[in-house]
């Protein structure tokens, strides 16, 4: 294949990668409604969603192996959404070559800034996203201001924000969070769950957990729900363990996102819940 070149045909703008058998080009229109998402007449300017395909030269024919979208959030600024690449192209320059693309059709139709959202356990997006430019932030408007997020007087009644510590040498270090944020008059959710390198598999998730489902049980909540990745293995189990259930999933961003659920009146009681976590440890309502 030759260096890139850009041909346009019909409705299909096909931009070709330099040693690769890849093409990305954008689609304005599918059976599962991406005019109304990702096209200007959907969703603002600049707005597009971009398919990569591997061609079979001696065939002629072509597969889609990876997608990301372009969707308008403001005048000067567009969101970089959907980015999936299949498993079996993975490391071949697919997910660069999208990426390139999008950034190139940004560039054009006026963007000055493209951002995204994405876990910390996507390892190779990370990478990729960094080696292009992009700049971590956490997302932590919450942090900045728990008064305003994490407390009845802020959130509702129930919300709440919680800290594990370790005591050594008579000082104490925060070595985990949870939060509890009020969704309606009988709904919790559960948000925030961390816990640091150093303590995971030392109990301090399963003392948030209870510590957070004893206090949702004393306010009148009688559900706490959360949202967390099909990555996030070991909080997948820990959830389990203390009683949520998995109600449903969606696609975003070319992740899996769990949709969990947890009937508080109906969960047994279980040993370690509540605020104590013996001589090593205590979680305790942070004070807003």
């Amino acid at each position: 294949m030759t260096a890139s070149t850009i041909v346009p045909l019909l409705s299909l703008l096909y931009v070709v990668g330099f040693m690769s058998r890849f093409a990305a080009h954008i689609i304005s229109d599918d059976l599962h409604n991406i005019g109304t998402f990702y096209s200007e007449a959907g969703c603002g300017k600049g707005s597009q969603y971009f398919v990569a395909e591997e061609l079979d030269h001696e065939s002629g024919a072509s597969s889609i192996v990876g997608t990301v979208a372009l969707q308008h959030k403001d005048a000067g600024t567009a969101e970089l959404k959907r980015m999936s690449v299949s498993k079996s192209v993975r490391g071949g320059g697919v997910g660069r070559l999208l990426a390139l693309t999008l950034v190139e059709h940004a560039r054009t139709v006026g963007f000055e800034k493209v951002v995204l959202t994405t876990t910390s356990a996507q390892y190779s997006a990370l990478r990729l996203y960094g080696r292009l430019g992009y700049v971590a932030h956490s997302i932590g408007d919450d942090l900045s201001d728990i008064g305003k997020f994490y407390s009845a007087a802020g959130y509702g009644k129930g919300s709440n924000y919680f800290v594990a510590e370790e005591f050594k040498n008579g000082t104490s270090t925060i070595v985990g969070t949870v939060a509890l944020q009020q969704k309606d008059a009988h709904t919790g959710e559960l948000r925030r769950m961390s816990v640091s390198k150093s303590m995971r598999g030392a109990g301090v998730g399963r003392l948030l957990g209870n510590s957070l489902i004893e206090y949702a049980k004393d306010v009148g909540f009688t559900k706490v729900v959360l949202t967390t990745t099909s990555a996030q293995y070991s909080a997948l189990r820990l959830y389990a363990k203390l009683g949520w259930v998995t109600v449903g999933s969606e696609m975003y961003s070319g992740m899996r996102m769990m949709r969990l659920e947890l009937d508080v009146e109906g969960r047994e009681p279980q040993a370690g819940a509540g605020g104590s976590g013996g001589e090593a440890g205590r979680v305790g309502k942070k004070q807003a």
